[in-house]
């Protein structure tokens, strides 16, 4: 399907999640060539999702653990961005041919997830919709949902995609492995809350970005085509992520704007 643009492969340091924020929506509203992104965190950091309510969150436990939090501009439930890779995929709708259902898009992203995985030596199914787990579970990895992708039955990587700025963005995440403690102390989980999710260590795999990012650009070729080397970000890109997390992602309106 691909595109006449080859598309750009980026790897960035850890960055404070306002600051990943505020890159992907600026690398979503360039409308540039298609972007698939991989990035970590620093400080670790729980992003809420679009329309989720920032009272989802203990921010007092947040400050006791050291953890930032903002909002994404995608939907879905908190997620605790620790040890983990982050991937975002950002196309106009006519590189993702021409879909502009959030379903079928999801999808079709997913397919080239699982393609990139298997050359980790990772196998992965595309979770069921079903209505597992509590449904007032703030915590987005309690449980696999509709679209996520599991490992004998459990949640590996969760993802969430909006379609804003003109174009579509996708992103999840792939924890190396998960802070239990931390995920029960700063998300407020119902009585009974059960552990729903696995990590890249117990399944006995070791990934780095880059490595990760290589094989993002294989799983995708047959999606957005050909990826260009791995780079990082434009000075102009950097200039304005910086100056859109200081007034959005990093403003406590943004964060309990719920």
């Amino acid at each position: 399907m691909g595109t006449d643009r080859a598309a750009r492969l980026l790897v960035t340091p850890p960055l404070t999640g306002a600051l990943n924020m505020a890159l992907d929506e600026v690398l979503l509203a360039s409308g540039g060539a298609p972007v698939i992104r991989v990035y970590e965190w620093l400080p670790h950091t729980i992003t809420l999702g679009y329309g989720q309510r920032s009272t989802d969150v203990d921010e007092a436990a947040c400050r006791r653990w050291g953890l930032d939090v903002t909002r994404r501009l995608t939907g879905g439930r908190a997620v605790l961005h620790g040890d983990e890779l982050t991937y975002s995929v950002i196309a106009a709708p006519d590189a993702l041919g021409g879909i502009r259902n959030i379903t079928e898009s999801y999808h079709r992203i997913c397919a080239c997830l699982i393609a990139a995985l298997a050359r980790a030596g990772i196998t992965v199914a595309l979770s069921d919709r079903h209505g597992g787990g509590t449904s007032h579970d703030p915590a987005c990895f309690a449980s696999a949902a509709g679209g996520d992708l599991s490992v004998d039955g459990r949640k590996l990587m969760g993802s969430a995609q909006c379609h804003k700025l003109g174009g579509v963005l996708q992103h999840g995440s792939l924890p190396r492995t998960v802070h239990d403690q931390q995920v029960a102390d700063c998300l407020r989980r119902p009585a009974g809350a059960t552990r729903g999710w696995t990590c890249l260590s117990e399944l006995g795999i070791d990934l780095t970005p880059n490595q990760f990012a290589e094989h993002l650009a294989v799983g995708f070729e047959p999606l957005l085509g050909p990826s260009a080397p791995v780079a990082e970000p434009s000075a102009d890109e950097w200039r304005e992520a910086q100056a859109l997390a200081a007034a959005k992602y990093g403003d406590e309106a943004w964060v309990r704007r719920i």
